[in-house]
C-alpha cells in the first residue's frame, strides 16, 4: 500500500477538503470498532477529508434496543457523505446474503467493508483462518492437547465460519476425528454473555476437553469467568484462548493467549481505499492484514514479554560482530515487536536508539541514550492505538545485544544502561497516567458546568452563547445545532 500512501499524501489539498467519508459501525462501546474508526480517522484526516460515524447498531439486532438504532440507516446517502465504509459487526445476527442485499442499499456510493467478502465489493479482511490454524496448532503441538473445544461466532456469518472452518481444519490434520470435533463446539455471538452460555453448554456435557479456543476475546472472557466460578484453574485444568488482543484480555487473570488482528490497520486501509476510489485511482480491491500470535499465560505457556526478557545463550551464535552487523540484525529483531500500524515511525526510533545505546557504551557520549528514550516515550503516548512497547523492545535489545559481545565490563555496562530505561519507562508511565486522569478529572468538572449553564439559559440565544463559548474547552471546535418548534 506505499503507492496509496503517497496518493493520499498528493491529494491531501484543499481541493479535497469537501471529501466526507462516511462509517457504519454497530456501536463505538467495541474495542474492535474503535480501534477500526481511529485508523479510518487518521486515513480521512492525512487526506485532508471530513467523516462521520453513524453508530446504527447491528442489522435487527435482539441486544436491548439496539435495533431502535437501526434508524440511522436511513440517514445515509450521497448528500450526506462522499463514499461509505461498513463494518462487517452489523451482519452478526444476519446471513451473508441478507448483509451483501443491505449494503447494495447504497450501491450509489463508493463502497469499502470491512471483515467481511461482499461478492464482488472492495474489501480490507483480516486472515482469520490463519489465526485460528496458528493458535490451535500451538496448542496441539507445543503443549500436547488433544481434546480442544471451540467457542465459535454466529453461524452463517462469513468470519465466524471462516474461523471455525480452520478449527475444524487443523484438529482433522492432527488426526482428530470429525466426530469429536463437532462435539467440542458451542455458538456464541462474540459478547461477553455469550461466551459465558457457551462454555456453561460445554461444562454440562458429557464430554472432556483440556483447552478451548475462542473465535473472539470477549467470548473467552465469559468463558475464563465461568471456569473461575465453577472452580477451574486456568490453565491448569483447562486452557483458554481467543482472538482479537483487546484491552481486556491483555489485563485478565490469567492474560490471555490470543490473535492479534491490527483493526487500526484495517480501518486505515479502509479509509484510503476509499479515498482512492473516489480520486479514481486504480488500487486492490481485496486487501488482507495478517495477524500474529501473542502467547501467554492462559493457554499454559510464559509470557512472551518475560521470555523475551530472558537471556539465553543460543548455540552457534557468532560473538563480537562489527558494529555494522550487530546494528542490522538488533534492530530487525526490535523492530519484530514494534506495532505493525506504527512500524514506519518506531524504525527511525529504533536506529536512534541503537546508536545512543551504542555510543553510551563505547564511552562516546554520556546518558544519551536515556535522554533518547525519554524522548521516545514521550512521543510514543501521543500515538494512535500505540501501547507501552518500550519494555519488549528493551528485553529483545538486551537479548540480541548479549549474545553477540563477550567483554565483561561491556557488559555490566549495558546491564546499567538498560537497568536505567526501565526504571525511566515505569516512570514515565506513571506520569502519563496521572496526566491522563486529570484531564478526565478537569473534562468532567468542565462538562458539568457546562450542563448546568445549559439548564439555566432561557432562550436560543443563551444557549449559543454557552455552546461557543464553552464548548471548546472540552476540545469541541465545531459542530450542530438542531432546534425543533412544537
Amino acid at each position: 500500500m506505499e503507492g496509496l500512501n503517497r496518493v493520499i499524501a498528493d491529494q491531501g489539498s484543499s481541493k479535497y477538503q469537501a471529501l466526507t467519508l462516511g462509517i457504519l459501525v454497530s456501536s463505538t462501546d467495541d474495542p474492535f470498532e474503535n480501534s477500526l474508526l481511529r485508523g479510518l480517522s487518521d486515513a480521512a484526516l492525512q487526506a485532508g477529508a471530513n467523516w462521520i460515524c453513524f453508530t446504527s447498531g447491528a442489522i435487527r439486532s435482539y441486544h436491548g434496543f439496539e435495533s431502535q438504532r437501526n434508524l440511522l440507516y436511513n440517514l445515509v446517502n450521497k448528500d450526506i457523505v462522499s463514499g461509505l465504509v461498513i463494518s462487517g459487526t452489523l451482519g452478526h445476527g444476519v446471513s451473508h446474503a441478507e448483509l451483501r442485499a443491505f449494503c447494495l442499499n447504497y450501491q450509489s456510493l463508493p463502497l469499502v467493508t470491512v471483515a467481511v467478502d461482499l461478492d464482488g465489493l472492495p474489501c480490507v479482511l483480516n486472515n482469520s483462518y490463519q489465526g485460528i490454524t496458528e493458535i490451535v496448532n500451538h496448542l496441539l503441538d507445543v503443549h500436547g492437547y488433544r481434546r480442544i473445544a471451540f467457542i465459535r461466532g454466529p453461524v452463517g456469518h462469513q468470519e465466524a465460519d471462516e474461523r471455525y472452518r480452520a478449527f475444524h481444519d487443523a484438529m482433522l490434520a492432527h488426526g482428530c476425528s470429525e466426530e469429536q470435533s463437532a462435539d467440542c463446539v458451542s455458538v456464541g455471538d462474540y459478547t461477553l454473555e455469550s461466551g459465558r452460555e457457551a462454555m456453561k453448554s460445554l461444562l454440562t456435557r458429557n464430554i472432556k476437553f483440556e483447552a478451548v479456543v475462542s473465535a473472539n476475546d470477549s467470548m473467552a472472557l465469559g468463558a475464563l469467568e465461568v471456569l473461575g466460578m465453577k472452580d477451574y484453574s486456568v490453565p491448569q485444568d483447562i486452557a483458554v484462548t481467543g482472538f482479537d488482543d483487546s484491552e481486556d484480555g491483555r489485563h485478565s487473570s490469567p492474560q490471555l493467549t490470543t490473535i492479534r488482528q491490527s483493526v487500526y490497520e484495517m480501518g486505515r486501509q479502509a479509509g484510503q481505499m476509499l479515498l482512492a476510489k473516489l480520486w479514481n485511482k486504480k488500487v486492490s480491491e481485496h486487501v488482507v492484514v495478517s495477524p500474529l500470535m501473542i502467547v501467554r499465560q492462559s493457554c499454559g505457556c510464559l509470557n512472551q514479554e518475560l521470555q523475551n526478557a530472558a537471556f539465553l545463550n543460543e548455540v552457534g551464535v557468532p560473538s563480537d560482530l562489527d558494529v555494522h552487523s550487530l546494528r542490522r540484525l538488533t534492530c530487525e529483531a526490535m523492530l519484530m515487536v514494534a506495532p505493525a500500524h506504527l512500524i514506519d515511525q518506531y524504525q527511525i526510533w529504533i536506529d536512534e536508539l541503537f546508536t545512543s545505546f551504542w555510543d553510551d557504551l563505547q564511552g562516546n557520549t554520556n546518558g544519551e541514550f536515556i535522554q533518547t528514550m525519554e524522548s521516545m516515550i514521550g512521543h510514543g503516548q501521543t500515538l494512535p492505538n500505540a501501547d507501552d512497547f518500550w519494555h519488549e523492545i528493551l528485553s529483545v535489545m538486551r537479548r540480541v545485544v548479549l549474545q553477540n559481545i563477550k567483554s565483561v565490563p561491556t557488559i555490566q555496562k549495558a546491564e546499567s544502561l538498560w537497568q536505567q530505561a526501565r526504571v525511566l519507562i515505569g516512570a514515565e508511565t506513571r506520569k502519563h497516567e496521572a496526566h491522563s486522569r486529570l484531564q478526565v478529572e478537569k473534562r468532567s468538572l468542565a462538562l458539568r458546568e457546562i450542563s448546568e449553564m445549559l439548564m439555566s439559559s432561557h432562550s436560543l440565544a443563551d444557549v449559543m452563547d454557552v455552546v461557543a463559548l464553552e464548548l471548546p474547552r472540552l476540545g469541541i471546535k465545531a459542530g450542530y445545532l438542531s432546534s425543533l418548534k412544537m
